[in-house]
């Protein structure tokens, strides 16, 4: 009977333990987690937008031919269609990020500014979509920078949206780095040749003209900002590979460290790494950007 008693006290303390509410420094590191992913499904949208320009561009600046108007044409055409098909994300990974988006979102609900997310996505935010997207959104509901603390009648509900959500976020970032994989692999990487290869076949059919040489500034100029702009995105490319990883093991070590409540006595290590990585992808970006619209500039 004592034996019973022992053994009912040790299953209740299990139960008390899965269920009991986050302590502050445990709400503080799961508020942490997810604020720094926010975005997170943008950046397989930036990486699949930057592929699908960089192959877009190249077959502008060297199409099949310039000396028959009608086959130029042709191509041409052909390469934007070839765009508009490649600008759509596989099936897999636009459920994925869905998916991803979703449980991110459902988060945030369960925190005291959640109505204010829901207001602004209902409303039809030009924010959605953009370079920030739901980032800046759940930004702009949390006024940004400052800790969202949360509910002691939605704690619970919090660590058991953490518990259940190892699974989820591991097929995600299992689709993400498959897809960033395969970009890098037989997209960029082929891509890296063709450039260097047209632009010589491009020189070589340059050589005889009047004045050629006078235009190669202007020409080497243009290569290299295209060069510059495949070299980026494969940067985009390993550094989301590697965000994945990362992701996926943080979200197990916040849950490990929330499965019992306890003070955490100092942050969590792996959550500061993680900022750190999504921060360099947010300036490899930027960067992008920048070159891509300079690259629009120079060729209007």
């Amino acid at each position: 009977m004592r034996n019973l008693f022992y053994l009912l006290l040790f299953v209740n303390g299990i139960l008390m333990s899965n269920c009991s509410p986050l302590t502050k420094t445990q709400s503080k590191a799961v508020n942490q987690y997810f604020q720094t992913i926010a975005n997170y499904s943008e950046y397989s949208i930036e990486l699949n937008k930057s592929t699908a320009k960089i192959r877009l561009d190249r077959l502008q600046l060297y199409p099949e031919t310039y000396d028959i108007d009608s086959i130029m044409i042709e191509a041409l055409v052909k390469s934007f269609e070839s765009y508009q098909k490649e600008m759509r994300l596989d099936p897999e990974l636009d459920s994925s990020l869905s998916r991803l988006d979703s449980y991110i979102k459902d988060y945030f609900l369960l925190t005291p500014n959640g109505f204010r997310v829901i207001k602004l996505l209902s409303g039809g935010s030009s924010l959605i979509g953009s370079y920030f997207g739901l980032g800046n959104l759940i930004n702009s509901a949390f006024n940004y920078g400052k800790e969202a603390n949360l509910l002691p009648s939605n704690a619970k509900k919090v660590k058991k949206h953490v518990m259940n959500g190892q699974t989820l976020i591991d097929e995600s970032t299992k689709v993400i780095r498959q897809f960033a994989d395969q970009i890098l692999i037989t997209t960029l990487n082929r891509e890296n040749i063709y450039i260097r290869d047209n632009y010589r076949k491009f020189l070589n059919d340059l050589r005889g003209q009047p004045d050629s040489y006078d235009y190669y500034s202007v020409y080497n100029a243009i290569f290299i900002r295209h060069f510059e702009i495949i070299y980026n995105t494969k940067v985009l490319a390993n550094q989301l590979i590697e965000s994945t990883e990362a992701i996926s093991q943080t979200h197990h070590a916040l849950v490990l460290e929330t499965a019992k409540r306890q003070k955490l006595k100092s942050g969590m290590a792996d959550i500061q790494e993680l900022y750190l990585l999504i921060d360099q992808i947010k300036n490899t970006i930027h960067a992008l950007r920048l070159l891509q619209n300079y690259n629009a500039v120079r060729q209007n």
